[in-house]
């Protein structure tokens, strides 16, 4: 799921309980389906290398069914232009055609809108001791070099994927796994 809106500030939990608070709901998903430093090809898919990418998030936001959008569009006005709250209003503000009724804000009484956020804390993943087979699809990620990328395990390579965010320390693949192991190419 790429983003609309990709999103500078650091995701905190935090961040997501005042979400919560000004009326919206952030589904998180941790995005391990690229290894950082190599390319790599699926069993399933040999013609279509998959490029580099830093781990990141990619996430649905929606409303919590709290508020009314005007009463959350004026929630996140009303916070401070410096916090990340006000940033993550800033960019949902350029969404949709201008002078549309579904312009900014207004798209998501519609539909979910897709956000990324490239930078996150350890409140919502910590990365150096996620466990199971996220914590296997971080380590693929991070592979250093083809040799150590195919060096790994098959079960390590095959968790590669997009993972659904429960809580901190509790995420679920979202989809099937792949079929086969990953190779890394040059």
């Amino acid at each position: 799921m790429a983003g609309e809106v990709s999103i500078s500030v650091t995701l905190t939990s935090n961040l997501i309980g005042q979400l919560a608070e000004a009326g919206l709901t952030l589904a998180v998903m941790v995005d391990c389906s690229h290894a950082i430093n190599v390319r790599t090809i699926r069993s399933d898919r040999p013609g279509q290398p998959i490029i580099t990418k830093p781990i990141e998030l990619d996430c649905a936001l929606s409303l919590n069914g709290i508020y009314p959008v005007a009463t959350v569009t004026g929630k996140l006005q009303a916070a401070k232009s410096s916090s990340p709250l006000y940033q993550v209003y800033s960019a949902l503000n350029g969404l949709g055609k201008a002078n549309s009724p579904t312009h900014g804000l207004n798209v998501i009484t519609q539909r979910n809108v897709k956000v990324e956020f490239p930078n996150f804390d350890t409140t919502i993943i910590n990365l150096g001791t996620a466990i199971g087979n996220i914590g296997d699809a971080i380590t693929a990620c991070r592979a250093a070099n083809v040799a150590a990328f195919n060096a790994l395990p098959a079960h390590t390579r095959r968790c590669m994927g997009m993972y659904r965010r429960q809580s901190a320390t509790n995420f679920v693949l979202n989809g099937v796994q792949e079929p086969g192991a990953r190779v890394a190419i040059a």
